[in-house]
């Protein structure tokens, strides 16, 4: 019957019967977790200056690129209840890039920009739970928060020749952070999950005149997905 055949997909997924009692539905919705994890983000990044605007102007001969970056990332989190959840993460090395075709008195130039930052996510989730196949837990998660970034270096290449531009830029970088999640408890430790993020930067990075067209800003749109370690604190409202 369904319900047979649903035990047996779960005990080949997952190895183990979802009637575990530290599995239950009703226990994961019910008990709170310390969090550790790691995970893998590759977004469509933009730096967004008056190259970016300028190429989208009617008759314009500027184009800018899609570009793409990724980062890796290790979390700690906390569930307050069942339904919310506070997470940290530490990007180890979080790539922004952006490249444009210009014209410039008459000749075309090849530029590409490239920024590595280490950042901190301080980050909630706010947790709406379901059922899959009747057994086996999960959430829809919506996310808010912001980020704080460290640029660790910067490079502009024009027409293969690449430029130090260090002092052009400022290090730190603030940005807010939405996004959707799905989450599977896979068993009584461990949850997969994937979803999607923006980042959008909240500060002019451009060290000069704040008036300047050269007014830059960090912003993407990425998939995120991970893992993570579930330690049992305690049960919910106790």
């Amino acid at each position: 019957d369904r319900e047979s055949n649903n035990e047996s997909l779960n005990q080949l997924l997952f190895g183990h019967p979802a009637k575990d009692a530290g599995y239950t539905p009703e226990y994961v919705y019910n008990t709170k977790y310390i969090i550790i994890g790691s995970s893998f983000t590759y977004s469509n990044t933009w730096i967004l200056n008056s190259s970016t605007s300028s190429s989208y102007e009617k008759n314009s001969l500027n184009q800018t690129n899609i570009s793409f970056g990724y980062a890796y990332s290790a979390l700690i989190g906390y569930t307050l209840s069942n339904k919310l959840t506070l997470q940290s993460e530490c990007l180890i090395n979080n790539k922004q890039e952006q490249s444009y075709i210009e014209y410039r008195e008459g000749k075309r130039v090849y530029e590409n920009i490239e920024m590595n930052y280490t950042q901190v996510n301080l980050l909630a989730k706010k947790t709406n739970a379901a059922v899959l196949f009747n057994k086996i837990p999960t959430s829809f998660n919506y996310i808010g928060g912001l980020q704080y970034g460290y640029m660790k270096s910067i490079s502009e290449t024009t027409n293969g020749i690449t430029n130090s531009v260090a002092d052009d830029y400022k290090k730190n970088n603030y940005s807010l952070i939405l996004g959707l999640e799905y989450q599977v408890i896979l068993n009584k430790s461990f949850a997969l999950f994937a979803g999607l993020r923006a980042d959008i930067g909240l500060n002019n990075l451009y060290s000069g005149d704040s008036n300047s067209i050269n007014k830059t800003y960090n912003t993407s749109l990425g998939l995120n997905v991970g893992l993570s370690y579930r330690i049992p604190y305690k049960k919910k409202g106790k």
